[in-house]
């Protein structure tokens, strides 16, 4: 019971936000305008800006999240599939973190965020297309598809 409850109060709201911010952080770094990052769904129950970045966190903060750059003149195929890949990343270089760091040999709740930030980034890289949601690997894999032509 306490894994499960760690899981959604602490694992999955710290795994979306470091997922979401990577998607931030490579749209910030090719100009954007003005980034927003969603923790959870539902009712808004906070909202912070801080610079060019707004903060939102929802009444459900352990189910899902998204992000989105925005910029007056559109990013280019390369920079989007990069700003697609950046939440898979910086999973992907967090979990080697507590890998590397070995620290999730000190507790369920750091060994869970292993294996949650590293699903997170496995999951996301495969292409695949729902309704009009696409994953981050179908939008890297399509961004790279118009640069190479």
């Amino acid at each position: 019971m306490l894994e499960l409850l760690s899981l959604l109060v602490i694992v999955a709201p710290l795994g979306l936000f470091i997922h979401e911010f990577g998607h931030i952080v490579f749209g910030l770094w090719f100009g954007t305008d003005r980034s927003t990052l969603v923790i959870g769904s539902g009712r808004m129950i906070l909202s912070k800006r801080f610079g060019k970045l707004t903060l939102q966190l929802n009444l459900l903060f352990f189910i899902g999240g998204y992000s989105f750059n925005e910029k007056q003149v559109a990013f280019n195929p390369w920079q989007q599939a990069w700003i697609s890949l950046g939440g898979p990343l910086l999973n992907i270089t967090f979990a080697a973190g507590l890998f590397i760091s070995d620290l999730i040999q000190y507790g369920q709740i750091l060994q869970l965020l292993f294996w949650f930030n590293l699903y997170l980034s496995l999951v996301n890289m495969i292409p695949f297309r729902t309704k009009e949601r696409e994953s981050d690997g179908f939008r890297f894999l399509k961004g790279l598809k118009q640069v190479v032509g």
